[in-house]
């Protein structure tokens, strides 16, 4: 088996978004809007790691054989709607 490990970087990236959800968590108590400021933080926070991740692949996409491309294409796609969808339900919560 292949010993591969994470840069530094994306563990620090995991830590920070366990650690905005589970602040959301414990100060629900205290701010019972917390959650939904949370999940928004944390929604950002994956939209914005998908598009740098999405650049990371565009720079070697001409080496991608064709069905790849449209597979990465299509989780992008899908991966950023829910981002982007879960954006505006948080907005649309806490701002009622």
């Amino acid at each position: 088996m292949n010993d591969h490990r994470l840069p530094a970087r994306n563990k620090a990236l995991i830590a920070a978004y366990v650690a905005i959800g589970i602040a959301g968590l414990l100060l629900r108590p205290i701010y019972p809007k917390s959650i939904f400021v949370a999940l928004f933080l944390m929604s950002v926070f994956g939209a914005a790691y998908l598009i740098f991740l999405s650049w990371m692949t565009f720079q070697e996409w001409k080496q991608l054989p064709t069905l790849q491309k449209r597979l990465l294409f299509m989780i992008f796609v899908v991966a950023l709607g829910g981002f982007l969808c879960m954006i505006y339900l948080t907005l649309r919560c806490t701002l009622r």
